[in-house]
C-alpha cells in the first residue's frame, strides 16, 4: 500500500501532547499542510500515563515561563483550544524543609516577578488550608490558581482542533527513520512510504533518540520507566490539593470524588529500558512503598486502599531539562524531546513556541540555552536509578 500523502510543508513524528500541540498552533497560523504520524495511538507513551499536574513553580525561568503560559491555555481551554483538559484548580503545594526557606523565597521572588500568583506559607498556614497534612517543620510554595488536568483529553482536544483546521493525522504508522540530505532533514520514512517536508518536528518522545540517530545526531534522551498508582481517600480527608513533597520525595494529585494518584516506585522505577520492550506490571510491594513514604506527610494514608497501579515511559536528560527548538546543526529539524516527567504542563507553551519558530523564525521562549541541544555538544550520558521529586524542579 502507497501511503497517501508523499509530501507535506511540515512532518511531526510523534501525536502525543507536544505533537498534538504544535499542529495544532501551526495550524491556527494557518498552515494546515502538516501531516502528524504516531507509531501507535495518539497519547500512547508518557501523554496518557502521566499524573497531570500543573504548577508554575520552578527553579529557573525558563521553565516557569512555559508553565506560566501553558497554564493560562488549561484555564481558557474551551475558548482557547475547544473540548476540555479535564482542568481542576485544586490548587498546587511545593512541600519542603523549613531550614530551606530563604531558597524557596529566591523561587518564589522569580516565580512572582514573571506573573504567577505564588508565595511562601509557613506550617500554621500550611495546617488551615490542610488540616490533613503533617507540617512540622514545614514551609510551602502556594499556588492557589495551579491544579490538575488529563493527558488524555488535552491530547484530544489539541488533536481534534488540528484536525478540524485540515492537519492530517496518520495512526499506527510509525516513523522507520529520518530521511536527510545537504545538513537538512527532508523526510520521513514509513512502512507504506516516504514523507518528504520542508521541516520536521521530532516529539517522539522515549523513542526521539534512536529516530535522531538515523541521520546521525545524538541527542542525550534516555527512556526510563515510570510507575503511578491510584488510591482510595478517606472520608476525613476533605478537598484536598495536588502537591510535591521535596522533604518526602513524593506526590499527590487528587480526581474527583474520593481517588487520588500517589507516586508508587517499584525496584524497577527510573530504570533505563527499551520503550518498545516496557513491560506494563508493577511489582505489588511498590503500592505499599507507595502508601508508606506518603504517610509522612498525610497521616491518614494509613488507611488508603490501593487500587490499580500503571507503568509509563519517558525521555530524560541529564540536566533534566528539555530539547526545544531547531537542533543547532540540523536547522530545519525541530526538537521536542528529553520533557523529563514534566513535560505536561508545559506542552501548549512548547508547541505555540514552536509552531511560533517554524512561522517566523523566531521564538523567545524556546530559544534560550538551557534547551538547545547545542548544550551537549560534547556529549553527555544519562545516568539510569531512582529520579527524585527535586530533580523535576
Amino acid at each position: 500500500m502507497t501511503i497517501a500523502y508523499t509530501t507535506a510543508q511540515v512532518v511531526i513524528v510523534g501525536a502525543g501532547l507536544n505533537g498534538a500541540a504544535t499542529a495544532f498552533f501551526l495550524a491556527e497560523r494557518g498552515i494546515t499542510d502538516v501531516v502528524v504520524i504516531d507509531r501507535d495511538y495518539p497519547g500512547a507513551g508518557a501523554s496518557s500515563r502521566g499524573m497531570g499536574l500543573l504548577r508554575t513553580f520552578h527553579a529557573n525561568e525558563p521553565e516557569a515561563v512555559l508553565a506560566l503560559k501553558s497554564l493560562d491555555v488549561f484555564t481558557h481551554w474551551k475558548e482557547r483550544v475547544g473540548g476540555s483538559a479535564g482542568f481542576r484548580r485544586t490548587g498546587f503545594l511545593w512541600l519542603d524543609s523549613a531550614a530551606r526557606r530563604d531558597r524557596l523565597q529566591k523561587h518564589v521572588d522569580m516565580l512572582r516577578r514573571i506573573g504567577s500568583d505564588s508565595r511562601l506559607i509557613d506550617g500554621a498556614e500550611l495546617a488551615e488550608l490542610q488540616p490533613h497534612l503533617s507540617v512540622e517543620d514545614t514551609i510551602a510554595v502556594y499556588e492557589p490558581n495551579c491544579g490538575t488536568a488529563y493527558g488524555a483529553k488535552t491530547n484530544e482536544s489539541l488533536l481534534a482542533g488540528a484536525v478540524a483546521r485540515g492537519v492530517r493525522l496518520l495512526t499506527r504508522t510509525p516513523a522507520l527513520n529520518l530521511i536527510a540530505a545537504g545538513g537538512k532533514v527532508t523526510g520521513v520514512t514509513t512502512p507504506l512510504g516516504e514523507i518528504h517536508a520542508e521541516a520536521v518536528v521530532l516529539a517522539a518522545g522515549a523513542w526521539s533518540a534512536p529516530l535522531a540517530r538515523s541521520i546521525g545526531i545524538e541527542i542525550p534522551v534516555q527512556a526510563r520507566r515510570l510507575t503511578i498508582g491510584r488510591v482510595m481517600l478517606p472520608a476525613e480527608i476533605k478537598n484536598p490539593m495536588t502537591f510535591l513533597d521535596g522533604r518526602f520525595d513524593t506526590s499527590f494529585r487528587p480526581e474527583d470524588g474520593a481517588t487520588a494518584l500517589i507516586s508508587m516506585r517499584d525496584d524497577r522505577y527510573g530504570q533505563t529500558i527499551e520503550p518498545d520492550q516496557r513491560k506494563e506490571d508493577v511489582d505489588p510491594s511498590a503500592v505499599a512503598s507507595g502508601i508508606r513514604r506518603i504517610r509522612r506527610r498525610i497521616p491518614a494514608a494509613e488507611r488508603f486502599i490501593g487500587m490499580n497501579t500503571w507503568t509509563g515511559v519517558d525521555g530524560f536528560t541529564p540536566d533534566y531539562k528539555g530539547i526545544y527548538g531547531a537542533h543547532h546543526e540540523c536547522r530545519n529539524l525541530f526538537l521536542i524531546a528529553g520533557t523529563n516527567e514534566k513535560g505536561f504542563k508545559v506542552s501548549p507553551a512548547v508547541g505555540m513556541a514552536t509552531a511560533e519558530l517554524i512561522a517566523t523564525g523566531r521564538s523567545p521562549d524556546i530559544e534560550k540555552p538551557e534547551f538547545s541541544s547545542a548544550r551537549f555538544a560534547n556529549g553527555a550520558n544519562v545516568s539510569g536509578g531512582e529520579i527524585g521529586v527535586d530533580d523535576l524542579i
